[in-house]
């Protein structure tokens, strides 16, 4: 079903008199970019359908520059009037409005904008990826995870192997969470199994140095608070801390790091976490050092804590940062070898 907002700036754009067809599903109307026919006052061309939900615009004219391209992309190019305003109310329901009373006027929108170099994914994968609202298990557990889910978050389940090229992905069971540009279009996917721990992320090869969740939607110039995965990242927005990538890893690509200003490492209290942390203290950076037993993020959030709170008071730099690590890491070393 087509999302209201979209039909809503769609017949703005186009001008409802040029409308030939609608149902809940799709728009079909005369392309004002092309004209369609100049011959035929009855062709209409140019159609507004929804896949794996978004909508996408397209003009079945060949010699048209519209094709397939979501609302952003198309009012961007074609009606930079109505861009500003149709960003402003897609934020009103986006993935980042997770709590019923988080302020949209906190997000600002970002100020550097490089997906050029990104590959897209055009594939339409509306048949195998389904709403995560449609499947209650999927949705149980999400929401056990700690988090208040909403439909505007736009995720998914799948149940499928899914071949992509020559490759299979096992996608069975799984939340599928978008990675997407400046312009939420998608340039690969993260799945995660809920019976299992298993977890994967899709992308082109290309876009290797570009593994991290939300990295075209943050302020680049203010600080960025940076997550080993997506549900740690998830739960300090919960928490009310903007401006969270993921990393889908213990590590940022180094081409990503350097266009931040103010990167914060948010990493897993383990071995492997404070390692990296204490590579990044020496690097100069700020990390996070917190004292509660909780080994990450969202396992703060479901033990009810503030993780905002936890993030801001426990942030530290340079020397101070270093003992800090070296001394939890040397007490890790401790109960290991009590417990051997």
């Amino acid at each position: 079903m087509l999302d209201q907002n979209d039909v809503k700036f769609f017949k703005l754009a186009v001008g409802s008199e040029r409308i030939k067809k609608e149902s809940p599903n799709e728009i079909v109307a005369r392309c004002p970019v092309c004209g369609d026919s100049r011959k035929s006052e009855n062709k209409a061309r140019l159609h507004l359908y929804s896949a794996c939900g978004t909508s996408f615009v397209n003009c079945f004219n060949g010699d048209c520059p519209v094709h397939n391209k979501n609302m952003f992309s198309f009012l961007k190019e074609f009606y930079p009037n109505l861009y500003d305003k149709y960003l402003d109310n897609f934020k009103r329901q986006s993935l980042f409005t997770i709590l019923d009373d988080f302020k949209v006027d906190t997000i600002e929108p970002p100020k550097v904008k490089n997906s050029e170099n990104v590959k897209l994914i055009y594939q339409d994968f509306s048949e195998y990826f389904k709403p995560l609202e449609s499947y209650k298990p999927a949705l149980d557990y999400f929401e056990s995870r700690g988090f208040k889910y909403n439909k505007s978050m736009k995720l998914f389940y799948s149940n499928i192997v899914l071949k992509i090229g020559e490759k299979e992905h096992n996608l069975k069971n799984s939340i599928i969470i978008p990675l997407y540009n400046e312009n939420f279009e998608w340039y690969g996917f993260y799945s995660r199994n809920i019976s299992e721990k298993k977890f994967c992320t899709y992308m082109n090869p290309e876009n290797n140095s570009y593994k991290v969740w939300n990295f075209f939607n943050v302020d680049k110039e203010k600080p960025v608070y940076i997550f080993e995965g997506i549900f740690d990242a998830l739960s300090a927005i919960q928490s009310g801390l903007t401006n969270c990538v993921a990393c889908l890893g213990a590590q940022l690509p180094d081409e990503r790091l350097k266009e931040l200003k103010e990167p914060v490492f948010c990493l897993d209290n383990d071995r492997t976490g404070l390692l990296n942390m204490l590579k990044y203290a020496k690097r100069g950076y700020k990390v996070l050092i917190h004292s509660e037993t909780e080994k990450d993020c969202n396992e703060m959030l479901k033990a009810g804590k503030n993780v905002k709170d936890i993030i801001l008071n426990n942030i530290y730099e340079g020397v101070l940062a270093q003992v800090k690590i070296k001394s939890l890491l040397w007490f890790l070393g401790c109960v290991k070898f009590f417990l051997k």
